[in-house]
């Protein structure tokens, strides 16, 4: 026992508060870094063998919680900019505003600086 509880093959926090001051250790680089790597991962699994709209979902909320700066390659935010596309039109359609407009901000996040000129 202590600060962690053994679930089965897994391990999880004994109480939320624990697990944020763990997260809060994290420097905020850092903590981008690995939500990038997570959610490409996931989107990875998502991409390739998932119909769930709940991993890309999953994946989108890493990566978007990772930050388009990380991402440098055209293509990689291409793709990630349309998959928050799909995300928002999928969240006004259970009409879950909110959500869509965090997909869509996130989206054009990851658009160029000239996305008006070419990518519209």
């Amino acid at each position: 026992k202590g600060f962690m509880d053994d679930v089965g093959d897994r391990f999880r926090f004994c109480h939320d508060r624990i697990q944020q001051a763990a997260y809060d250790l994290i420097l905020p680089e850092e903590r981008r870094a690995k939500h990038m790597r997570l959610g490409l991962t996931l989107l990875a699994h998502a991409i390739n063998g998932s119909d769930s709209d709940e991993l890309l979902f999953m994946a989108l909320n890493q990566t978007n919680r990772g930050g388009s700066q990380l991402l440098s390659d055209f293509n990689q935010r291409q793709t990630m900019s349309s998959l928050n596309l799909r995300a928002g039109r999928h969240c006004i359609a259970v009409s879950d505003f909110t959500s869509a407009q965090s997909f869509y901000e996130s989206g054009i996040s990851f658009l160029n600086a000239d996305h008006w000129q070419h990518q519209y």
